[in-house]
């Protein structure tokens, strides 16, 4: 089982940093600036081969326009990036509370403080065009590149989220 915290944590600086539309566009430009590239286009999201070191280097797109165009993003179309931090399971027990937690305090070293955490590890950053979530997955651990638009929506549909305002998003700057 590998994992590439430094890579995620250097994958979420180029995010922060990266100038959000979550128009169809922003794949490309996305992988140009952390240096990676499209494996695959679909109709509702895209593969994407990372520059992390691990034995399937991989991140997930997830778009679907008609959803964002029916909640007030006229000309958006990614939901998110799914970027898988380790290699596919199994995991020994503890390891991904402890990989999470690895990744949390380097994260939070990186960009600051999470906005909301939980008792299992995970945590979520605020950002003004953009959330980054650290969640486990099933087979793997991720870093999720959220379009706030539909971070609102899941929100509002999901209690294991945290309530935050649109005024709880900081500037990212």
């Amino acid at each position: 089982m590998q994992a590439d915290i430094a890579g995620a944590v250097r994958a979420v600086e180029v995010a922060k940093a990266f100038h959000w539309t979550w128009k169809d566009e922003d794949v490309a430009r996305f992988c140009d600036a952390a240096g990676w590239h499209v494996r695959e286009q679909r109709t509702h999201g895209a593969t994407l081969v990372t520059d992390l070191r691990l034995a399937e280097p991989i991140a997930f797109v997830e778009a679907d326009r008609s959803f964002l165009q029916q909640h007030g993003g006229s000309k958006e179309s990614v939901l998110s990036i799914q970027l898988m931090f380790t290699d596919v399971g199994p995991f020994r027990i503890g390891l991904p509370r402890e990989l999470l937690g690895q990744v949390n305090e380097q994260l939070t070293a990186a960009i600051g403080a999470p906005t909301w955490s939980d008792e299992d590890g995970r945590a979520a950053w605020y950002l003004r065009r953009l959330v980054v979530r650290t969640e486990p997955g099933d087979e793997w651990l991720q870093i999720e590149f959220i379009n706030p638009r539909y971070q609102k929506w899941r929100e509002e549909s999901d209690s294991s989220f945290a309530d935050y305002g649109d005024d709880e998003f900081d500037d990212g700057e």
